[in-house]
């Protein structure tokens, strides 16, 4: 008996259906294999998994050819790595990658010889020198390295209160937490830290609030300032001013 119309009908949809699923079920294992690909070159190449990797078996002479390695992010991550590590013998080559042709591999090479030699040497100059950068990620860097020195010198305190008028809001904002580190002359610091209450970015405001905190009773001159913004700022904002004003009353 020939089949009737509808369950022909029946059949070549179920026929079409199956056939769907199948390419569905296909295509998602072939997206399975594809993630699993993409995960291991991810986990096996990219800069920071070899230099992970080397770092984590203390392989020191392996860092330091990645120093010179094509990729600057795989150059500025093993002069870090280094630094981690404390190799010492890693010094010449960190010194030749401090005439390297990326801003940030130049200033982590900086902080890397620094932080394994205990020596400013001509580490400051080339940081304050660094401030200059085109890169407004280069500059931050730089300012946040002389901070973290905490070298108190007519250079650095410059190069940072210059830096508190950075046109980037980021390079404004680590000028304004280095100053509160290297501690210069509150009667410089503090009055820039002022105008900088005035900044267009709420971010650069609270961090120059922040800042003026660590003067303490030397920031005195700034509590008519920050009292008065307490009845136009937000919740944080106010919360932070008044932390602020209770380490200026101490």
């Amino acid at each position: 008996m020939m089949p009737t119309l509808p369950t022909v009908e029946r059949q070549s949809l179920a026929g079409r259906i199956k056939r769907c699923c199948l390419r569905a079920a296909f295509a998602i294992v072939v997206c399975l294999v594809l993630y699993e690909i993409v995960s291991v070159v991810w986990t096996t190449f990219t800069p920071q998994s070899v230099v992970d990797r080397a770092k984590s078996t203390g392989d020191v002479d392996k860092l330091i050819s990645l120093l010179g390695n094509a990729d600057a992010e795989m150059r500025w991550r093993a002069a870090n790595a280094v630094a981690d590590l404390n190799a010492a013998r890693a010094l010449p080559e960190l010194r030749n990658v401090v005439n390297d042709s990326d801003g940030f591999v130049r200033v982590h090479a900086l902080i890397a010889i620094w932080r394994i030699e205990h020596r400013l040497g001509n580490v400051l100059p080339l940081l304050i020198e660094s401030r200059s950068d085109e890169s407004a990620g280069v500059r931050r860097l730089a300012v946040s390295a002389i901070g973290q020195i905490g070298e108190k010198s007519d250079g650095a305190e410059a190069a940072v209160l210059s830096s508190l008028d950075d046109r980037d809001a980021d390079v404004r904002i680590a000028a304004a937490a280095a100053l509160a580190r290297i501690k210069p002359s509150s009667e410089v610091a503090v009055p820039a830290l002022i105008r900088m209450l005035n900044d267009d970015v709420a971010a650069a405001r609270r961090g120059a609030v922040a800042s003026l905190a660590h003067f303490g009773r030397d920031a005195g001159v700034a509590e008519p300032k920050l009292r008065a913004m307490l009845d136009q700022s937000d919740s944080r904002m106010q919360w932070e001013i008044n932390q602020a004003l209770q380490r200026i009353s101490q």
